[in-house]
């Protein structure tokens, strides 16, 4: 975290009880020029604490796809590969994407499947989504988010998988963003 800075003195109250050397110098004005110093401090340790985290790395989804350079955009957009339904005999790859019985899963270690049961439960697989999510295509309208449910999509630029999930409350929407690593 940052530190914020402080004016130690106060000029114009050693003006105003005549201490020796500060006759001559425009006390007000300089406590007024220390507190637009001390103004302009603190406004930017506020705005560094706001994209750095108390342990020094970057705030949490605070780097957006604009920022990035081209080659890295290049190498999210192809970061997952979704390969339809999951089948028995294949080979995947990590990052390839399937579907399965109404869920979603994303392939952490290269293999080649057997039965669906063994894969998962030897860890190949991370459960993206079960069957209250679907994919789509691109950003759904808020409208077309069922209660209770969410859409997993990919942003504009195809750089981010998103999600928007619509609360059983019917009327809490919120979007996610899922991190690529």
């Amino acid at each position: 975290m940052t530190t914020d800075y402080t004016p130690s003195a106060d000029f114009s109250m050693a003006e105003a009880s005549s201490a020796a050397g500060r006759s001559t110098v425009n006390t007000s004005s300089l406590d007024a020029e220390l507190a637009a110093i001390s103004t302009s401090i603190n406004e930017a340790n506020d705005a560094l604490d706001d994209v750095r985290r108390s342990d020094g790395e970057l705030q949490d989804a605070i780097v957006k796809p604009h920022s990035l350079h081209s080659d890295t955009l290049a190498a999210l957009a192809a970061a997952f590969s979704p390969r339809g339904d999951w089948a028995t005999a294949t080979d995947y790859e990590v990052r390839d994407v399937v579907e399965r019985q109404g869920g979603g899963y994303l392939c952490v270690t290269a293999h080649t499947s057997g039965t669906f049961s063994s894969d998962d439960g030897a860890g190949y697989w991370l459960k993206l989504w079960d069957e209250t999510f679907v994919c789509a295509a691109s950003a759904p309208a808020d409208a077309d988010v069922p209660t209770g449910r969410g859409i997993f999509y990919l942003d504009e630029g195809g750089n981010n998988l998103k999600v928007r999930v619509r609360y059983s409350d019917g009327t809490t929407l919120k979007t996610g963003t899922l991190a690529i690593t």
